[in-house]
């Protein structure tokens, strides 16, 4: 998604400045609108990595998955009753 640097002014008259990812020029501009401010400037960033340069995603074996969530909920299931009742203390 592109990503753009505006400046801005508030209700105060203050400049703002930021910079905001949005499909287009005119998406930003809407939701910069939306935020109280009145757009001066807007410019695509082009600082930004391309899209070739970022991490990639790491991919995990199913049974990893289930065994970190087993890990995280065995607490919560008990594996056996209790020696003081039937089993359904919590």
């Amino acid at each position: 998604m592109p990503r753009f640097s505006y400046e801005a002014m508030d209700a105060r008259g203050q400049t703002r400045t930021a910079t905001i990812d949005a499909e287009s020029e005119e998406a930003a501009q809407t939701y910069i609108r939306q935020l109280g401010y009145f757009v001066t400037k807007i410019t695509l960033d082009k600082s930004e990595k391309p899209a070739t340069m970022q991490e990639p995603i790491r991919t995990v074996p199913t049974w990893e998955l289930i065994l970190e969530i087993l890990k995280r909920f065995r607490p919560r299931f008990p594996t056996r009753k209790c020696s003081c009742c039937t089993g359904d203390c919590k």
